[in-house]
């Protein structure tokens, strides 16, 4: 079972849904960033409590199976 990811901004409340291609984005096919290791994120970098950037905008990255 692949994993499905939601980015999340505690502060206005917004849930952007995220796909999978080569590479994850959202909804407006805006690349997910890491910006810890300022690359573009890849599952295999996921942790829990983890922030991405989209659009210059940070969320929290959430998994679910």
């Amino acid at each position: 079972m692949r994993m499905k990811f939601i980015a999340y901004d505690p502060n206005s409340g917004e849930k952007v849904s995220l796909k999978e291609y080569i590479f994850f984005s959202d909804e407006k096919d805006n690349m997910v960033f890491n910006p810890q290791k300022k690359q573009v994120f890849e599952i295999t970098q996921y942790t829990a409590n983890m922030m991405v950037e989209i659009s210059r905008k940070l969320y929290y990255l959430i998994g679910e199976y």
